[in-house]
């Protein structure tokens, strides 16, 4: 399948077909193609930041991470019960790992397992902030006293009193572990660790309760050969697995809810380049690369072009809407965090993905976005890489599928060899 030719790219508009367009519009109400309802622009959702409380920006608040394999059998979507106004964690997930496992009105409590997550010190502290979902604005913060981490799993309870909290607006808790020696004002964000987050709730008009407040637009589970999504409480639990050089792996991911949730509350009219651009300065493109870099690194792909080959089979191994590369995309472009939760991809969804990932410090590549008639590839440069080319303001960038499996990189589908293509810097 490799064939080596060198294509000039046209620098001018070309006639593109299968519906793709060069600036994404925002759909109309009754446009089939809005996959969100009120897609607006994250501005509207922020209030003025009280200059008395804590910047979210502040916090060391992460998007997703790994997650370890789960401690015995398969993870199961659970209902969290509420007693007297208590909402109890129960995902199978959190067993056995330091995790929040009740939360009200009055406070969160926290199991902690000795040692997990690891640390560098053996005496730690919980930090848990109140915030307005998704993420906005600090409204409430404690911390627990002081507790050795090597002894037995033991139970932390840091109060809250929520009498003066928002009604009927949606919340949540984060917690954070921090060193014992450690203030979160002061602590270095490479010491902390981002435990979990809460599902959003609701404290209603006249009740001294919470009460859980999906927006009932959350992706539920879904199960396949190569990827799967678990709904557990505060994220989305992903398995993608894959084969890499002959070398099969599983990849196990915390996408976490709020952050989901932000992305795709973001304001779509915005051309598809600069949705990389985004990701890399407000999103999750950095977090993403350096784990899928580490990742790599940890399935025997330690060559610099083998770590890039292991991001591109993670990316071919997402869901992917259409069964052909040759199907085009829609007007709805996605982020990536929607991308790794959502399912239904497109080209251009898995397209920007993966220059978002190759642009990000861990990768450090120059990458572009290579949009032949009626689809989207990424190309990378790289003297040394071999395959289908596209030159580009003296530089020649090499072909990569995003789509389907089994496309290594330099391998173009005939359908889009020879064709004129414009080419995005990102």
């Amino acid at each position: 399948m490799k064939r080596r030719h060198l294509l000039g790219a046209c620098a001018g508009v070309t006639s593109l077909l299968g519906g793709c367009v060069s600036r994404v519009q925002v759909p109309t109400e009754d446009d089939p193609a809005r996959r969100r309802s009120n897609p607006v622009n994250r501005g509207d959702l922020v209030r003025p930041q009280d200059d008395s409380l804590r910047r979210v920006s502040d916090l060391p608040l992460v998007s997703l991470k790994r997650a370890p394999a789960p401690p015995e059998g398969e993870p199961q979507p659970a209902e969290s019960p509420s007693n007297g106004g208590e909402l109890t964690v129960t995902d199978e997930y959190w067993r056995n790992r330091t995790h929040v496992t009740a939360y009200s009105i009055d406070g969160v409590e926290v199991e902690v397992y000795p040692d997990q997550p690891v640390g560098d010190s053996d005496v730690g502290k919980l930090y848990v902030a109140l915030m307005e979902y998704p993420r906005q604005q600090v409204i409430a913060e404690g911390t627990s006293e002081r507790f050795q981490r090597s002894q037995r799993r033991q139970s932390i309870t840091v109060d809250f009193d929520l009498s003066t909290a928002p009604r009927n607006e949606r919340l949540q808790y984060v917690v954070f572990l921090l060193p014992g020696d450690a203030d979160i004002d002061s602590v270095d964000p490479g010491r902390t660790e981002f435990v979990m987050e809460t599902d959003p709730f609701v404290v209603y008009s006249g009740e001294e309760r919470i009460r859980r407040a999906p927006t009932g637009e959350e992706p539920g589970e879904s199960t396949g050969s190569r990827y799967s999504r678990t709904p557990i409480e505060g994220a989305y639990l992903l398995r993608i697995g894959g084969r890499t050089a002959g070398r099969d792996w599983d990849l196990n991911l915390l996408v976490f809810k709020s952050a989901h949730e932000e992305s795709w509350r973001r304001s779509r009219g915005r051309a598809r380049h600069e949705y990389v651009t985004v990701e890399l300065v407000n999103g999750a493109a950095n977090e993403l690369a350096t784990l899928l870099y580490e990742e790599a690194g940890s399935n025997g792909a330690n060559g610099e072009n083998a770590r890039v080959e292991f991001a591109v089979d993670v990316v071919q191994s997402l869901p992917y809407a259409p069964d052909s590369v040759t199907a085009g995309f829609d007007d709805y472009t996605k982020f990536i965090l929607e991308t790794l939760v959502d399912g239904g991809n497109d080209c251009e969804d898995t397209a920007i993905l993966l220059a978002s990932v190759l642009e990000a410090s861990a990768f450090n590549k120059d990458a572009v976005l290579i949009q032949p008639p009626g689809h989207m590839a990424v190309g990378v440069w790289g003297p040394e890489l071999e395959g289908y080319k596209y030159h580009h303001e003296g530089r020649t960038y090499t072909y990569i599928e995003t789509t389907n499996p089994g496309w290594s990189i330099g391998d173009a589908p005939e359908a889009y060899q020879g064709e004129r293509a414009e080419i995005h810097q990102v």
